[in-house]
């Protein structure tokens, strides 16, 4: 008096089969309940009349179904929810197992459906599978997501800053601070300072030392200048990136066609990214060739004329 998803799992102890277990779960309202708490969206489960007769499971008139060939089992909702969807789309999934997504909206608010086939043994369609997400949450979701990630990117770029202020402080101004010291005390006349191992009448091995010295300073301060330089670059390429996939992530979330989808993706990724080509490859539904659904430029245009594909696993 049920539908559900059945396993069956060998056990086996050195070698040698002793038995096996079963295990069961029923496509019920606890089934249905726990997708909707881990994935926060409404799920409704529709039964064949046809993979009904097993089990003996009778029809809810309590629920209009989206089609006369199904009829509801499972809501993780109380009040169901029934965008204005055609019967078609439902037909069409039975009919060639293949997904579809679709959009509406109830009270000024918009939702995105997944309407997919329930497949049992061997392929057999028993009834469809309803997935309902409200777009406005899901809109909201991927702000929230580019504002965690712009965050955490100024925090890094700040933390960087005053690191590079620290290795300035430290590895330059510091030492420049010493040997301007140095040399203030030398032109006062205190040959002592920092040549206490000279004796104070070699005036031209001092000349030359303090030169020697001089000459290793400004190596130093050009070899900081170059890591100070590269970090920063690592650093400000590291937030381009961060806003260049949040960009692309806003520019393509209000977009509901799959074909513009495909070609808004790959435009963003080229322009945004500095890249010289993008192509995007789709699996057919016979599994066995990956087909160029978009490509930029004059070579993705003739590839794409050419109806251009690759064998999978080749």
């Amino acid at each position: 008096g049920r539908i559900g998803v059945r396993s069956f799992s060998p056990l086996v102890k050195d070698g040698r089969f002793i038995g096996m277990v079963e295990v069961g779960l029923d496509y019920d309202q606890a089934f249905v309940d726990d997708f909707k708490e881990r994935s926060n969206a409404d799920y409704n489960l529709w039964i064949t009349y046809e993979a009904a007769e097993t089990p003996g499971l009778e029809p809810d008139d309590d629920h209009p179904a989206p089609t006369e060939k199904v009829f509801h089992y499972a809501s993780s909702s109380e009040n169901l929810i029934s965008l204005p969807i055609s019967a078609d789309i439902y037909d069409r999934v039975l009919e060639t197992k293949e997904p579809s997504v679709q959009f509406g909206s109830i009270e000024n608010e918009e939702f995105a459906v997944i309407i997919a086939p329930m497949l049992a043994y061997e392929g057999r369609v028993i009834g469809i599978v309803e997935i309902i997400q409200s777009r406005t949450e899901t809109l909201a979701a991927i702000e929230q997501t580019r504002q965690s990630v712009l965050f955490p990117a100024a925090i890094l770029s700040l933390i960087g800053l005053l690191i590079l202020g620290v290795v300035i402080n430290q590895v330059v101004l510091r030492p420049v601070g010493d040997l301007a010291a140095v040399a203030e005390e030398q032109i006062a006349g205190d040959l002592s300072a920092r040549v206490e191992k000279f004796p104070p009448d070699e005036f031209g091995d001092l000349g030359r030392t303090f030169n020697a010295l001089s000459r290793q300073l400004d190596s130093t301060l050009r070899d900081q200048e170059n890591v100070i330089a590269e970090r920063t670059r690592s650093l400000e390429e590291h937030s381009s990136y961060l806003e260049s996939s949040a960009e692309v992530s806003r520019k393509i979330a209000a977009i509901t066609t799959p074909k513009e989808l495909i070609d808004e993706v790959v435009t963003q990724i080229l322009s945004v990214f500095n890249l010289y080509y993008v192509g995007l490859f789709l699996v057919d539904k016979s599994n066995e060739w990956a087909v160029l659904e978009a490509g930029t430029g004059e070579a993705g245009e003739t590839m794409l004329a050419n109806k251009h594909r690759l064998r999978i696993g080749e």
